[in-house]
């Protein structure tokens, strides 16, 4: 399959020591994102939407800056895709370098890519957009000292919003940059287990309906549709958890660098252990737990330093194909959650 292959390539090249390949890496991506077959899910819609322009429900930023490209410039649809995936990368990178050492940056590209990675910036493109412009201001809201840091933040937002409105969850991440005692995330975590093992959610189903309704929401509704396959949505919960869990068992073993690592990981570790519980709360409705996942795009770096900064003898010895079982099994998790991904072809 093609996209096992892609994976298979980026990956070697990640894990190189020549920092240039990575931004090679990067090139070759948004080509292959930009030349997506119109089978993968969402591509022939973006087509339309990007040529035909009448569809009044989406969100107008996103149709202001797509005819930008289009009406102004001229640029084919796969031009557009290019440009846009090649953005979203680059920032998705620069961020990260601003986050954590940017040495390390190769070893969290692929475990990002595995899953969140192909599964965002290969599909979801308006979602994409909205993400990395919230994360791009993450390194603003994080380290500076500032008070108009919050104001700076919540307007980049609102900018997002503009290209998917389900970017209001990022208004909340300022609740979350301050330290949460373990037991409370234990507490959280063992929640999320117990509604795991609830097969029954219709009720908050139809809750959220009802608010989303009396909030005027209403495109809000195709997001609590819920799919009869819910197995492989309950498989990736499950996922989530062990992850969250392990991030949170290992908050006080690693080996941090600085204060300002510290911080980091734990601001990192609340996302993750929030984002779980949200997405244990509606993982039979996978449009849904697209919002739960918006938090969970950055697990990767809660990954990254378990393997990386971990004291236990076994994982700092293997450390390297521990990440690789990981940036596999996430491929594999993102093949079965999203079986329709594997449409993509050679280009």
């Amino acid at each position: 399959m093609t996209i096992v292959l892609v994976f298979i390539f980026a990956t070697l090249i990640c894990f190189s020591r020549e920092k240039r390949l990575l931004q090679v890496m990067l090139f070759l991506l948004a080509l292959f994102f930009a030349f997506r077959s119109d089978m993968v899910p969402d591509a022939y819609a973006y087509r339309m939407y990007y040529y035909e322009r009448d569809f009044a429900s989406l969100e107008k930023g996103y149709f202001a800056f797509s005819g930008f490209f289009y009406k102004y410039l001229g640029l084919s649809f796969e031009t557009f895709l290019f440009l846009v995936s090649i953005v979203v990368l680059e920032i998705w990178l620069w961020a990260t370098k601003q986050i954590s050492n940017a040495n390390d940056v190769r070893y969290q590209f692929p475990l990002m890519l595995s899953f969140m990675g192909f599964y965002y910036y290969g599909i979801v493109l308006r979602s994409s957009i909205a993400i990395t412009i919230c994360y791009g201001f993450f390194p603003l809201l994080l380290y500076s000292k500032k008070i108009y840091r919050f104001g700076l933040y919540l307007l980049g937002v609102l900018l997002a919003m503009q290209f998917h409105q389900t970017a209001i969850l990022f208004a909340f991440v300022p609740l979350f940059l301050f330290r949460i005692n373990n037991k409370f995330l234990h507490i959280v975590n063992l929640l999320s287990f117990l509604l795991l093992l609830t097969n029954e959610i219709i009720p908050i189903q139809t809750y959220m309906n009802e608010a989303v309704e009396r909030l005027g929401f209403f495109r809000f509704n195709s997001y609590l549709e819920q799919d009869m396959e819910t197995e492989r949505a309950n498989i990736m919960a499950f996922y989530f958890l062990a992850i969250s869990v392990l991030s949170v068992l290992f908050k006080n073993k690693l080996s941090y660098r600085n204060e300002k690592e510290r911080y980091t990981y734990d601001f990192f570790v609340n996302l993750t252990v929030f984002g779980t519980l949200i997405n244990s709360l509606v993982w039979q409705i996978p449009a849904m737990s697209r919002l739960s996942m918006q938090w969970l795009f950055f697990m990767s770096y809660v990954i990254y330093m378990f393997l990386f900064r971990n004291n236990i003898k076994f994982i700092q010895e293997y450390k390297i194909g521990l990440s690789l079982m990981f940036c596999a099994i996430q491929l594999f998790a993102l093949l079965h959650y999203y079986p329709l991904i594997m449409n993509y072809l050679p280009f």
